[in-house]
């Protein structure tokens, strides 16, 4: 085989294999999603506050929650430890509905972090919407204000 005809025969199998790398699913372009984290034994950080216009920042505040096996909530609204109990209905693998019936301890802290509390306390009550997308969970209100949390 000449000299060009070998290079062209290297250069078209160069070709294939370098396509089929990306048909295998090994590709980041082609790789399957994050599979979606369990709502109840993951540690949820809130990362973001929706619906307000108040500028918060739930990620400095360490906003955080974990919802149990057996219901129970724990974590921290922003400045106060966070306890009590979530029902959660109408569960799909990736949405349900939660009851929560929480309560926290009495501090005071610094203004930003007691808004961050107040919005966080207020989208963890009866009939919050959850949506979980792989480590992604966003809690929300027919009202507009919900959480965005991500996986820990």
């Amino acid at each position: 085989m000449s000299a060009p005809k070998a290079g062209i025969v290297l250069a078209a199998a160069a070709a294939c294999l370098l396509s089929a790398c990306g048909a295998n699913g090994d590709s980041p372009a082609t790789a399957d999603p994050a599979p979606d984290r369990p709502l109840r034994g993951t540690t949820w950080a809130v990362t973001e506050v929706l619906g307000t216009d108040e500028a918060l920042d739930p990620v400095a505040a360490q906003a955080h929650l974990l919802i149990a096996e057996d219901g129970a909530v724990s974590g921290s609204a922003g400045c106060n430890n966070l306890i009590g109990t979530a029902t959660v209905r109408d569960e799909t693998a990736t949405t349900a509905t939660i009851d929560f019936r929480v309560g926290t301890t009495r501090m005071m802290c610094e203004p930003e972090r007691m808004a961050v509390e107040n919005a966080v306390l207020s989208v963890l009550i009866e009939n919050t919407e959850a949506a979980i997308s792989g480590d992604r969970l966003t809690l929300s209100r027919k009202s507009g204000i919900g959480l965005v949390l991500s996986a820990e």
